[in-house]
């Protein structure tokens, strides 16, 4: 059996991964030059494909697609953001490694990387990633051409001082997943310092460090997130309406066992902000 080439096995893909109808109204910016105001910081802001493919259940009351909602909380924070062109072929190549197809995630991590190199002028701009996983697979397969933020790491660092926040008078349950413990940056800190900005009374449920959906498999083999989650429903608060992550996935495993709506913390932090 001969082996394919990088090109074949991308032509091999199915059109669901090779992600279709974009979610959102987004501004196809690779041209900095276009951007009104020059005087402005900017972001390059790149949503994972879970981020613009799985979109918010229909018993949340966050029902805004992710890549909005984080597009409307940077200007809020006086950035312009800059969405790589032709979004709808990018994908870092995460969902293909983990599969077994390392050709063809090496070949999709080189497409973004070229993509993400053009709309930050090589380099001049940081890039955001609002998937932890997605931001673990970036660093991994990209050199230091430019700098790959995980969302929580850019926003605690680099948006909350430039925000007025007014904090909700509620629980707020947070779970931390496995690819923001391990990666670089001291995510975990920088997503609880992000929902304490927000509320005072932050829960991280005791004995969950894995929310057992691993990637996808939550789909396929249930058992691994109802086994991994049994314990808690029974730590949710009768007052709370709501959790936050940072992977879509990981959120809806979280919210099928827990009966509150789970979603990325960035929904919190905008509605709790007003712009300074």
């Amino acid at each position: 059996m001969t082996s394919c080439t990088h090109a074949e096995q991308l032509s091999t893909i199915p059109d669901l991964l090779k992600i279709g109808k974009l979610i959102g109204d987004y501004s196809l910016v690779t041209n900095t030059e276009t951007l009104q105001d020059v005087n402005s910081p900017k972001v390059v802001y790149f949503p994972s494909c879970a981020s613009r493919n799985l979109a918010p259940a229909h018993g949340d009351f966050e029902q805004e697609p992710l890549a909005d909602v984080v597009q409307r909380l940077l200007k809020k924070a006086g950035y312009q953001v800059i969405i790589p062109d032709v979004l709808n072929n990018l994908c870092c190549g995460q969902p293909f490694q983990s599969k077994g197809y390392p050709d063809i995630a090496q070949a999709k991590g080189g497409q973004l990387h070229q993509a993400l190199m053009v709309a930050s002028d090589n380099g001049r701009w940081p890039v955001i990633s609002d998937t932890s996983s997605c931001t673990a697979q970036q660093r991994e397969s990209e050199g230091n051409e430019f700098d790959v933020y995980d969302l929580v790491e850019f926003v605690a660092h680099h948006v909350l001082e430039k925000l007025t926040i007014n904090p909700i008078n509620e629980p707020v349950m947070v779970h931390i997943p496995c690819s923001l413990q391990t990666l670089e940056g001291n995510g975990v800190e920088n997503l609880k310092k992000i929902v304490s900005f927000c509320t005072k009374n932050m829960l991280i449920p005791e004995d969950i460090t894995c929310c057992g959906f691993a990637g996808d498999k939550g789909f396929t083999v249930p058992e691994l997130n109802e086994s991994a989650l049994g314990s808690l429903k029974k730590q949710v608060p009768e007052n709370c309406r709501e959790g936050v992550s940072t992977n879509r996935t990981c959120e809806i495993g979280l919210s099928h066992h827990s009966g509150i709506s789970y979603h990325s913390v960035a929904y919190l932090l905008d509605r709790c902000t007003m712009t300074n």
